[in-house]
């Protein structure tokens, strides 16, 4: 195989593995982030409950306005999850990677089929769909963050 299409399966193996690890780093983040805002939503929908019939049990005001505060929290932690979509970001970064690691998986068995002969227009494809899945990417990334534009990014002025 000619040397410079050695360096170009090379860079392009490194790009994707770069790009997949960066992503895999999101993708963690996201899911991190969606199980902690549905749990603590939950648990401070569960304080307000037990609080609301302790109170009534106890007849204490206290443990009333104690499970108006806890509703309040969670009606906050409820918008900042519904906001920040981190369950969409969650399953949008997992597919780019597993995207990302078919491409891996074809280039390294382009890599040893035929003796490690890799053809130009082989390096190409795999190229095309390597920017194919970055622009689907963040395609959807748009249309998770802004889904009013329905994945059109908003003009800038």
């Amino acid at each position: 195989m000619p040397e410079s299409i050695k360096q170009m399966v090379e860079h392009l193996s490194t790009e994707i593995r770069s790009k997949a690890g960066k992503i895999a780093e999101d993708r963690d983040f996201y899911r991190k982030m969606y199980l902690q805002y549905t749990i603590c939503g939950a648990s401070l929908a569960a304080l307000t409950t037990f609080l609301i019939g302790a109170g009534q049990i106890l007849d204490t005001k206290a443990l009333a306005l104690l499970a108006l505060a806890t509703s309040a929290a969670g009606t906050v932690i409820a918008a900042w999850g519904a906001n920040f979509r981190h369950r969409e970001m969650w399953v949008q970064k997992t597919t780019v990677l597993s995207h990302l690691r078919e491409l891996q998986s074809r280039l390294e068995l382009a890599k040893v089929r035929n003796s490690g002969e890799i053809s130009q227009s082989e390096i190409d494809d795999l190229y095309e769909k390597y920017q194919d899945t970055m622009r689907a990417a963040s395609e959807t990334w748009r249309s998770i963050r802004d889904p009013q534009a329905g994945g059109q990014a908003a003009p800038s002025k």
